[in-house]
């Protein structure tokens, strides 16, 4: 995940980044999903987000988000994956967790 400042109050956002390594490639069709952890001070306008701007090598998830109050909020989750060769897709999930900077 990839993200650095918000501004409480306004809708903000952080990036996943799927970047397969050697032979692997992004699986377009797999159903790529990130849902969020409860955070307190923070609220999703999707609880699950499965939107994905997809590159063989490097595609992106756009997780939206908006904290209530300035300080430091922790976006958090379980993101679904598969990487895939061109004989086996490897389906995959990671928790994610990011600390943010809300002014």
């Amino acid at each position: 995940m990839q993200g650095l400042s918000a501004q409480a109050g306004v809708s903000s956002y952080v990036d996943i980044v799927l970047v397969p390594l050697g032979e692997y490639h992004c699986n377009e069709q797999y159903p790529h999903k990130f849902t969020a952890a409860a955070a307190s001070g923070v609220t999703f306008p999707q609880a699950t987000v499965t939107a994905f701007t997809f590159a063989t090598k490097r595609s992106v998830m756009r997780v939206p988000f908006v904290a209530a109050s300035p300080g430091n909020v922790t976006i958090a989750g379980k993101f679904s994956f598969a990487v895939c060769t061109g004989d086996t897709c490897e389906p995959r999930s990671a928790s994610l967790a990011l600390s943010i900077k809300v002014e």
